[in-house]
């Protein structure tokens, strides 16, 4: 359960660096990341869930105030991303919300077996 909670820390962590360079640069390039790749190579599974639990919840804290005090041009500015072409902030943020819920499933679907053991 660990790695999907780093998981969703990592995307918060994306998801906030591409709406920061979208609000402050409309029409810049955004950088794709190799999720498959940030797991193993960040060794999820030896992280602490507590401490990663508190910097998820730090972090869609600030990305939401953030998203809060844009002017609404910079709201639904766009980036370019080198696979999906041009986005949209709110395009972003319908997709982190789709995302998320879906880990939020395994999540509950994972703590559901475990506690039936």
């Amino acid at each position: 359960m660990v790695e999907i909670l780093a998981h969703l820390l990592d995307g918060e962590v994306a998801l906030g660096f591409r709406i920061r360079k979208i609000a402050a640069e409309p029409g810049s390039v955004i950088a794709p990341w190799d999720q498959e790749k940030w797991t193993p190579g960040l060794r999820h599974r030896r992280a602490d869930p507590r401490t990663v639990l508190a910097a998820f919840t730090a972090l869609r804290a600030d990305t939401l105030a953030l998203v809060r005090r844009l002017t609404p041009a910079r709201r639904t500015a766009a980036g370019r991303h080198p696979e999906y072409g041009r986005l949209h902030i709110p395009q972003l943020l319908h997709h982190w919300a789709e995302h998320d819920l879906l880990h939020l499933e395994q999540i509950h679907s994972t703590l559901k077996q475990l506690s039936a053991r």
